[in-house]
């Protein structure tokens, strides 16, 4: 009998991707996506583009992670949990500016869900479970894998509820084999620069578009980005070893650059000047903070934080783990036009007409 997978997260921008990869493997038999039905229409065009093969293998079952028994039909819950045999909890709410209930609505309380389902499964076997880096909260220095609570605090409810999600995970280590990542800042594809939104990174984008980086914040702090093809690559490699069950990896950049660098960088892409002067980043944050700033601007006030805050999500165990495997993450030099190019193509129409001034 082949393997039956559990999936939340589909069809978001990640969880497609690994879907993907998960769909071409030959030990597996079926795939279940546990899906909204509000994006049930999504799903299956995201499904109509995959190969017949793999649209075989895929099936979308009309569930909510944050409801008790994760909202799936009794039937269907009870026969999954009879026959699942790996799953991949990808699914959470994303936002700087998530409201705490939300979150913890849905990154911790579904974390709880989807985890008191695979509890007991009879033929389960592991859980990649998708973490990120942002659990380090406000703590200032180096951060690794083995680093989890170190007494931080939290600059924004997602950072807090994504850390209390997993804890939760942890807790559950002795029952439910799993490998827990956390991602850096994940941006478009190194070779094709997609993406699906303006996010992150790509509001720094945005201003050296609009000609407001010339005079630019000073930071040495490291600037964290990857790309989405090295997240699905690496995870893929890593969650098959059979030593992973129990480790944490950090899906990083091991040598990012700093903001001052990513700025500069991301200027030669757009071929537009480089910031002409350096102001000390503690001159910008109340501008950002501002009443009614990100309404004007169309920046969040919460991205400017994750430009200069100095911490370092350093990934050694990560790195020892990948050798032999030839997946390395690219250094943003090398795929910063590509990430640019499709900005400009496909991205920036994706803007209300406000927005783009």
């Amino acid at each position: 009998m082949g393997e039956v997978v559990f999936f939340t997260g589909f069809p978001g921008f990640l969880g497609k991707r690994i879907a993907r990869d998960v769909l071409a493997d030959p030990a597996v038999e079926e795939v279940v996506f546990i899906v909204q039905e509000h994006f049930q229409k999504t799903a299956d065009e995201a499904l109509a583009k995959l190969d017949e093969a793999a649209r075989k293998k895929a099936r979308l079952a009309t569930g909510d992670i944050t409801q008790r028994g994760l909202g799936l039909d009794r039937s269907l819950h009870d026969g999954l949990k009879e026959r699942v045999t790996r799953a991949y909890h990808i699914a959470a709410a994303y936002n700087l500016a998530l409201p705490r209930d939300v979150g913890m609505r849905v990154n911790v309380q579904g974390t709880k869900n989807v985890l008191e389902f695979l509890d007991g499964a009879p033929r389960f076997e592991k859980l990649a479970y998708i973490s990120t880096c942002a659990i380090s909260g406000d703590y200032m220095g180096t951060f690794g894998e083995e680093d989890f609570d170190l007494r931080q605090g939290f600059k924004n409810y997602y950072e807090e509820t994504k850390y209390l999600a997993e804890a939760e995970v942890r807790g559950r280590w002795g029952r439910i084999p799993t490998v827990i990542f956390r991602p850096s800042v994940i941006v478009g594809d190194s070779k094709t620069g997609e993406a699906e939104k303006i996010d992150g990174p790509y509001y720094a984008f945005l201003m050296i578009e609009r000609g407001l980086h010339r005079v630019a914040a000073h930071s040495d702090a490291k600037f964290h980005v990857v790309p989405v093809d090295y997240v699905v690559s690496a995870l893929g490699a890593l969650f098959a070893k059979p030593d992973s069950i129990g480790r944490v990896f950090h899906l990083a950049d091991p040598a990012p650059l700093t903001f001052n660098e990513f700025f500069d960088v991301s200027a030669d892409a757009f071929k537009k000047p480089r910031p002409f002067v350096h102001l000390p980043a503690s001159f910008f944050k109340p501008l950002f903070y501002a009443p009614g700033m990100a309404k004007i601007s169309g920046i969040p006030k919460q991205s400017f934080d994750y430009s200069v805050y100095p911490v370092d999500w350093i990934s050694p165990l990560t790195q020892k783990a990948l050798e032999g495997t030839g997946i390395r993450c690219p250094r943003f030099p090398e795929y910063a036009p590509a990430l640019v190019q499709y900005f400009k193509d496909k991205l920036l129409a994706t803007l209300p007409r406000a927005g783009r001034w």
